[in-house]
């Protein structure tokens, strides 16, 4: 080949992949060096997101702890079956959730109290049945608080009771 054919090729060649260059113009796979301002930056973000973690984790214990404590009724409440069962029975019952009887069902209920009979209706609300909690989560009722709802639902029902 002649000199000015390879130096035609070359010049040719350079134009279209380019000059070479210095090994570090090509190495892309490297971040460019940060300023001591995004270092800064990227800790403190990072030390928010720790933090803010940190707080959902305490709240969502805080959620689970609140969930799992049974509702108290300070004395001063008004402790009427009706008051107790809007308090702590409605929002199953009316609804019929996780199985429980509604509330204005006088077929489930009655069909309850013809096979179970009222006192065993009444301890199954006492010691719990299914997904509801004894005493349906109103650990400050006593039996007979407890008896009087079931009563008043039934009532509701419009299923006749002892």
């Amino acid at each position: 080949m002649k000199n000015s054919t390879f130096a035609a090729l070359a010049a040719l060649l350079i134009t279209l992949v380019g000059a070479p260059t210095s090994p570090q113009a090509h190495d892309h796979d490297e971040d460019p060096p940060f300023s001591e301002d995004d270092k800064k930056a990227d800790k403190k973000a990072d030390k928010a997101d720790k933090k803010a973690d940190k707080a959902d984790k305490k709240a969502d214990k805080k959620a689970d702890k609140k969930a799992e404590a049974p509702v108290d009724l300070d004395e001063e409440e008004d402790r009427s079956p009706g008051a107790l069962y809007a308090e702590f029975c409605s929002n199953c019952h009316d609804p019929g959730i996780a199985g429980a009887p509604k509330t204005a069902d006088p077929e489930a209920w009655g069909i309850l109290l013809k096979s179970r009979g009222f006192d065993a209706l009444v301890l199954n609300t006492i010691k719990g049945a299914g997904l509801m909690p004894s005493k349906g989560a109103c650990v400050a009722c006593t039996d007979k608080e407890i008896e009087d709802v079931v009563k008043f639902m039934l009532d509701k029902a419009k299923v006749k009771h002892p």
